[in-house]
């Protein structure tokens, strides 16, 4: 794989590119939740999309949710972490 291919497919699963100015989350759970999601996302191997259509919801929402824009339901929680491979209770402190 060359270095461009490893930097597009890094990219893709939302690794790597530029950096922004630090991101101000309206609480430590929106901070928490958000974190988590994406390590999370990212050690499953999945682009923000792949992660959305498995949890049944649009690519906006899961950015709002790992942007720490905004925290999921219960039931959209439970579908976000399956999606993941994980426990609800694994992506919330």
């Amino acid at each position: 794989m060359t270095q461009h291919n490893r930097t597009r497919d890094n990219r893709r699963l939302g690794v790597g590119g530029p950096k922004g100015p630090p991101v101000v989350y309206p609480s430590r759970l929106h901070q928490i939740l958000a974190q988590r999601l994406r390590s999370r996302r990212i050690a499953a191997g999945l682009t923000l999309h792949q992660a959305a259509a498995a949890a049944g919801i649009t690519a906006a929402a899961w950015s709002a949710y790992e942007r720490g824009r905004t925290v999921p339901s219960l039931p959209v929680l439970a579908s976000v972490a399956a999606a993941v491979r994980c426990e609800p209770a694994d992506l919330v402190p």
